[in-house]
């Protein structure tokens, strides 16, 4: 054997080996790839799962039903002059009166020392539950509270009958029939009327303190002189007056309406005390009178005289606060607030049907959306409404009233 077989041997055996050895590898290569494939198909079956139990979540938590309920609207202009009573009447605005008072004080370097004897004083409520019939009380009718002490008002009042069930009232001033601290009562104190006793009217009348009844003293206090005094009142005053006012706005009852002329200020003097560093604190009381509308009756009253088509349904003005209230005869109201008094109304009053929302979410408890206009038929005073119901591809509302909201919308949002 030559050289060059020799040398073409080993190569053919060395090509030989290398050609064996590369095809053996062949079948791993394709078992790696087969891994491959199955784990990524395995990962992205993962993700999918994810993205759908991520979904699912969502749809839970954003799950739920609303309405968006637009009710009827209307706005008419309202200018005319009328007539308010605190007995409700056909063609009369029904109004109830509020009180509400607010101490202050100032203190001052006294002068010297005197003997003062002083009434307590305040403002009760007379009811009467008697009949529908008026009652006139005299000057001077007394009231007896608990503890036996007797109280006087000073000008004739007229209380009013009741009206079916609920009793006629009216506030009036009451003054101590005698100097004295134990004369001086809280709020809510009841008052019998002794000159009744004996007559069946005498159950059914009575009064109730509607402000503290205080003031009364009998004895010595330092003393100011008269300017001082005189001064240290009109500051008292005039920081008394914005707070009551404040604090009348803010004791408004909800649903009722207050207008800002429609109420009566006054100030009472309150008994000096001793304060520290040798002062005197010169003290006053301010009693507010409000009348106060209740919103629902006022938006029935203007309804039935200027909506065409209306027909008793529940209605409120949604822009009571831009209309313009005046006074007919403001010099006789701080007298008139007690029983009635003239009054203008102007502006543009926009009126909004209202619609009970617990009534319709128990309606539409499990209900289809298909019966939505079925459903909203029950209910004229909506105009229309719109459904959200989620997730997408629910067809039906909960089944939980807590679980519907509804949303009452205006065309102005």
């Amino acid at each position: 054997m030559n050289d060059s077989q020799s040398k073409r041997s080993i190569r053919d055996i060395v090509s030989k080996k290398h050609t064996k050895s590369h095809k053996g590898n062949i079948p791993g290569e394709k078992r790696q790839r087969r891994s491959k494939q199955r784990s990524s198909i395995a990962l992205w079956v993962a993700i999918g799962f994810v993205i759908l139990f991520v979904f699912f979540v969502l749809s839970l938590v954003f799950s739920g039903s609303k309405i968006l309920a637009y009710p009827q609207e209307a706005t008419v202009a309202v200018d005319g002059v009328y007539e308010a009573r605190r007995t409700a009447a056909e063609g009369i605005v029904p109004y109830e009166i509020m009180t509400v008072t607010k101490e202050g004080s100032k203190e001052v370097d006294p002068t010297g020392e005197s003997f003062v004897e002083e009434r307590a004083n305040g403002v009760i409520q007379i009811y009467n539950d008697f009949d529908g019939e008026d009652q006139r009380l005299i000057a001077n009718t007394r009231f007896e509270s608990p503890d036996g002490n007797i109280y006087r008002i000073r000008e004739p009042v007229t209380v009013p009958g009741k009206t079916g069930n609920t009793p006629g009232t009216i506030t009036a001033q009451v003054w101590a029939e005698d100097p004295g601290e134990e004369f001086n009562v809280g709020s809510g104190t009841r008052f019998t009327i002794p000159g009744l006793e004996g007559d069946q009217r005498y159950e059914a009348f009575w009064a109730e303190a509607d402000t503290a009844v205080d003031g009364g003293f009998r004895g010595v206090t330092q003393t100011v002189s008269p300017e001082d005094k005189e001064q240290a009142i009109r500051e008292i005053q005039e920081s008394l007056r914005t707070q009551v006012l404040e604090d009348t706005h803010a004791q408004t009852p909800q649903n009722f309406t207050l207008f800002e002329d429609a109420l009566v200020l006054s100030f009472e003097p309150l008994t000096n005390e001793s304060a520290e560093n040798d002062k005197v604190r010169v003290r006053q009381k301010a009693v507010v009178q409000a009348v106060i509308f209740n919103e629902q009756q006022l938006a029935a009253f203007f309804a039935n005289r200027i909506l065409e088509n209306y027909n008793g349904e529940e209605v409120r003005i949604e822009n009571i606060d831009e209309l313009q209230f005046t006074l007919e005869d403001s010099d006789a109201f701080a007298e008139s607030i007690q029983t009635g008094f003239p009054f203008s109304l102007v502006g543009n009053a926009h009126f909004i049907w209202q619609f009970n929302r617990a009534d319709l979410a128990s309606d539409l408890m499990g209900a289809s959306k298909s019966d939505i206009n079925q459903i909203l038929a029950n209910y004229p005073s909506i105009e229309r409404a719109e459904v959200i119901l989620r997730p997408f591809w629910r067809r039906s509302f909960p089944e939980e009233v807590r679980e519907i909201e509804i949303e009452v919308r205006t065309d102005g949002e």
